[in-house]
């Protein structure tokens, strides 16, 4: 029996009102010695183990066997030995480890705490103690109530005690996300939406083991934590095959799902970090249809340095003029003469020098500085077209860009008319060009906003037509007056599907009354075609590429004849 004199009956007490059983085992021998609650009082070799296992070894394998869930046998038949939990409790407080449990053909939450009695006068690990205890109920609150798995709060500590258990061992990180499910919540509505989580739930939650854990990340999100074999299993794809499968013979709309995978992560590092990464992979293909698996690496960190050093800097360098206008001439397909050209920003950046919009416009959309830099450039055209008018320089009408973010904003169109105003323009003398991607917006007050541009004397481009999946539904739908033909139709200029589906737009954008513009026209042979087409304008590196204020100042002069 345990030495009451030392192992105080008031702590037997204690540990019994929180745990259901607690068993001391004394480290010289390892014999067991259990207590446990009977008629709401303690008493002492109380439950049937006891009764038959005096050595813990014994009494731990025979519990595992008969009342563990399958899965987790392995994982706490190692666990509980007694070296790996004095690898634990030596030098640390006590800690807790779960598994499934079996009573009566029924499976509940079960939980094991840990913890050590030091002999005082050799300071000494003479004991180490076990408590039992239920916690189906308190467990239940830590499951997401639509698709079954754990909330995220749980999962970091879950994935935390599971680092610390297996410190040698390499675990993976994933997060996966579904590719616009915004659009299936809109499409089939919230049930369906539901249904889809819930479904993906239940089906990854059976995939889960002592080396895989399933959360819900948020929203449609869901994280993994897991070992490398596990992780590479799972978005294997045979297994991605299978999942997909699945989903499609349950009923449920087909999905895309994209995954961010952080691979080898640090045992020092929390979870939540770990995360991050993950999701950063993630993000990185979030427009790239044609990958669907993303691995967080030292390109992906070095592109994020890069994003965070630009982000830092773009309100200064905006005001100290390091964003500069820059104009591509549009010329007349059949005479030559220049008819127009497109504002076109760029940054001379005071870190990483002169750089294309592609290099930082994707991320002023994303943070919304996009605005700014749309205001910067229609506000600094209005001022050159002032300047080149004062010193009778013949101009031409200039278009400019206007993002999705800009044409939300309910001051877009006074903006527009207050610099056009304070400069003494007209409103014709600027274009303002949007793209189909402000399709996806509401339509109706897209419409409502494009006919109050229109009403005020601007024209109104729409650019890059055909980059996408373009629908012919956009012309007859949205009120513009030219029509921006995509440079994608030149790359492709000998296909003869392509060319038809060229014809096809040209001549429907004539009916419509609408003026076309090429863009990308580098050869002569692609203009003399366009031209037979009947295209309007051309804009390319045949006539020039984009040109700062005073190479264009130059070039309206050569051209205003």
């Amino acid at each position: 029996m345990v030495d009451i004199d030392r192992i105080k009956l008031q702590l037997v007490d204690i540990l019994c009102k929180e745990f259901q059983s607690v068993w001391f085992v004394k480290l010289a021998d390892k014999s067991i010695t259990t207590f446990a609650v009977n008629n709401k009082k303690v008493a002492p070799n109380s439950v049937d183990i006891a009764n038959s296992f005096k050595n813990y070894d014994d009494a731990r394998t025979w519990y595992i066997e008969n009342y563990v869930v399958e899965h987790s046998r392995k994982r706490l038949l190692e666990q509980t030995k007694v070296e790996n939990v004095l690898s634990q409790v030596t030098d640390s407080d006590s800690y807790f480890i779960e598994y499934g449990r079996t009573l009566d053909d029924k499976i509940n939450f079960n939980q094991i705490w840990f913890d050590k009695i030091v002999n005082a006068k050799s300071k000494e690990i003479e004991y180490i103690v076990l408590g039992f205890r239920n916690i189906d109920v308190s467990k239940n609150t830590e499951i997401d109530g639509l698709t079954g798995l754990l909330i995220r709060s749980v999962f970091f500590r879950n994935s935390e005690e599971l680092l610390r258990i297996y410190p040698e061992t390499q675990f993976d990180l994933l997060i996966s996300d579904i590719v616009d499910f915004k659009k299936i919540n809109e499409t089939y509505g919230v049930k369906v939406a539901d249904d889809i989580l819930r479904w993906e739930g239940k089906y990854l939650a059976s995939m889960s083991n002592d080396d895989l854990i399933f959360g819900r990340y948020g929203g449609d999100q869901v994280v993994a934590i897991g070992t490398h074999e596990e992780i590479s299993k799972l978005i294997s794809e045979e297994n991605l095959s299978q999942f997909f499968e699945a989903e499609k013979n349950n009923g449920l709309p087909e999905i895309n799902v994209k995954f961010g995978v952080y691979v080898d992560i640090s045992h020092n590092e929390p979870v939540v970090s770990s995360c991050d990464k993950a999701h950063m992979a993630l993000n990185s293909i979030k427009h790239h249809y044609e990958k669907s698996i993303a691995y967080y690496n030292d390109d992906i960190k070095e592109h994020l340095d890069k994003q965070h050093v630009i982000e830092n800097s773009m309100h200064k360098s905006l005001q100290n003029g390091d964003f500069k206008v820059y104009y591509q001439p549009k010329h007349d397909t059949k005479t030559g003469k220049l008819v127009g050209a497109e504002a076109l920003v760029r940054w001379e950046h005071p870190k990483y020098g002169f750089m294309n919009p592609s290099d930082f416009i994707p991320l002023f959309e994303q943070n919304g500085f996009i605005t700014e830099n749309d205001r910067f450039v229609w506000r600094r055209t209005c001022e050159n077209l002032r300047r080149w008018a004062d010193m009778g320089v013949k101009t031409v009408p200039i278009s400019v860009n206007a993002s999705k973010l800009t044409m939300s904003n309910a001051d877009f169109v006074n903006r527009m008319q207050e610099a056009v105003k304070k400069n003494g323009l007209s409103t014709n003398q600027l274009h303002v060009e949007i793209t189909e991607t402000l399709m996806s917006e509401n339509v109706v007050d897209l419409v409502e906003k494009l006919n109050q541009i229109r009403s005020f004397g601007f024209k109104v481009e729409l650019d890059d037509f055909g980059s996408g999946y373009s629908s012919i539904n956009i012309l007859s739908t949205l009120p513009i007056d030219v029509l921006k033909l995509d440079m994608s139709f030149m790359q492709q200029f000998g296909d003869a599907k392509r060319y038809m589906v060229l014809e096809s737009c040209i001549e429907l954008a004539k009916k419509l009354g609408l003026k076309t513009v090429s863009e990308g026209v580098e050869l002569n042979e692609q203009k003399e075609e366009l031209g037979k087409l009947g295209v309007d304008m051309i804009q390319g590196y045949l006539y020039s590429k984009p040109l700062s204020e005073e190479e264009f100042e130059i070039y309206l002069k050569e051209h205003s004849a």
